[in-house]
């Protein structure tokens, strides 16, 4: 667990339309995130919080040098 974790979120320029793909829903949006790696392990698949308490799923994970490079989807 990763808490007061200082990181660098940018909106993604798309989302991603859920499996059910109904007309009317609107896409979940998608971040891309940059961390420090030293003392955390972040794997796919793993709930992540912002300080707002909104929800996000971490659907892609890179590691480059010290940093984390993350692709993180908004979860309801």
């Amino acid at each position: 667990m990763l808490e007061s974790w200082p990181a660098s979120v940018i909106q993604g320029t798309k989302g991603e339309k859920s499996d059910v793909g109904l007309p009317s829903e609107t896409r979940s949006p998608w971040f891309n995130v940059m961390l420090p790696s030293a003392g955390a392990t972040v794997l796919s698949n793993d709930i992540a919080y912002d300080s707002a308490g909104q929800r996000y799923i971490v659907s892609s994970v890179s590691i480059e040098g010290a940093v984390y490079r993350l692709t993180m989807m908004e979860a309801e």
